[in-house]
């Protein structure tokens, strides 16, 4: 009697282990990472709209770019990156020198958040006049594929004089 109780016992305690750490490793829900902000920092925007700059040629934009876990999972640090991206024109990248992907170097909880600064240069010696948007994305470094952007940033050129 005394023996099948502790055969019992110890099955249990192993059935246990194994749901727990199935759980534990199993944690394949996609992430709640999401952009929530993204503001213009320096130079000082419109104040008609906080995401429109105008600029001269050859000067730079700084961004600060908020990021927040809105889902349930917990994010491990180092494994997602925040990048910054011109979208229009097609072959914008080409008058910028765009700063590199930033690492989300803590874990984010549910409701954690993320803040950061990107700096933008507009080359001079590619003269250009005219609009660029720019966006935020997040991206999972195991598949290098994007999972979230945020909202437009508009950037004017003035034509040189």
């Amino acid at each position: 009697m005394k023996d099948t109780t502790i055969v019992g016992i110890a099955l249990i305690i192993i059935l246990v282990a194994i749901i727990a750490f199935s759980a534990l490793f199993s944690n394949t829900k996609a992430p709640g990472l999401e952009i929530v902000d993204i503001k213009v920092k320096e130079p000082e925007p419109s104040l008609l709209d906080s995401r429109y700059i105008i600029i001269d040629l050859g000067e730079s934009v700084t961004l600060d770019v908020k990021v927040q876990n809105k889902g349930d999972n917990i994010t491990q640090r180092d494994a997602y990156t925040v990048g910054i991206d011109v979208i229009y024109p097609d072959k914008g990248a080409e008058y910028w020198l765009l700063p590199s992907e930033q690492l989300i170097r803590a874990d984010l909880g549910p409701g954690g958040k993320s803040s950061h600064t990107f700096r933008l240069e507009n080359r001079k010696e590619v003269p250009f006049s005219g609009k660029f948007r720019i966006q935020a994305y997040i991206k999972p470094i195991k598949t290098g594929k994007e999972i979230a952007r945020s909202e437009k940033v508009t950037i004017e050129i003035k034509y040189p004089v």
